[in-house]
């Protein structure tokens, strides 16, 4: 969809700060400030280490329960501030691709029988149940060399971009759009896991 690695990565730094900071202003340990512009944006790490102030005076600390007493800022052990938004790894990602809970002989069990191509039972990805969805996609996936647009006729499922997130079939988590619609980028390098 036109995002680099690097912008997604970015991406979640950015998100990580504002997601905290809309968390301390909702629990009154920080004020708006909306003339934040460069080194005055919020920061979780500078938050974390006493280095970002804010508006001055105006963002009360908690109660230091250290020897030195006073007030401190918010760190992770407080339960407020949320970890670092991240791009998952390929491991990560792939597993919750697949979604190969469909293949665990008992419910409950961890042990996963057979390897699957598809998050879901089948070597196609044709619908394979009879009705008015057989014979649709079930991801949109780009074939060889082309685009995402399927094949040409009434077969084609029009996604030559990205279709929407409920268009096809979830995998066995429950995720949508795991398989084919966009390319997806993964905290560490590609190494294929898969026979797929």
């Amino acid at each position: 969809v036109g995002v680099s690695w690097l912008q997604a990565s970015e991406y979640c730094k950015w998100r990580t700060d504002r997601v905290n900071e809309m968390l301390l202003i909702k629990k009154g340990y920080l004020s708006t400030n909306p003339d934040q512009i460069n080194e005055d944006n919020f920061n979780t790490e500078a938050y974390m280490t006493g280095l970002y102030q804010g508006k001055a005076g105006t963002n009360p600390g908690i109660e230091n329960l250290g020897p030195e007493g006073g007030t401190r800022n918010l760190n992770m052990s407080d339960g407020v501030l949320l970890p670092e938004y991240r791009l998952p790894t390929e491991a990560e990602w792939e597993y919750a691709a697949l979604g190969l809970r469909g293949n665990m002989p008992l419910q409950g069990e961890e042990v996963i029988s057979d390897r699957r191509i598809y998050p879901w039972d089948g070597a196609t990805f044709r619908y394979q149940k009879h009705g008015k969805q057989q014979g649709w996609f079930m991801a949109n996936f780009m074939r060889g060399r082309g685009d995402y647009m399927g094949v040409a006729g009434a077969l084609n499922d029009n996604a030559e971009i990205t279709s929407d997130v409920y268009a096809n079939f979830p995998n066995d988590f429950g995720l949508f759009n795991m398989s084919g619609n966009v390319n997806e980028w993964v905290q560490d390098v590609y190494r294929p896991l898969t026979e797929a």
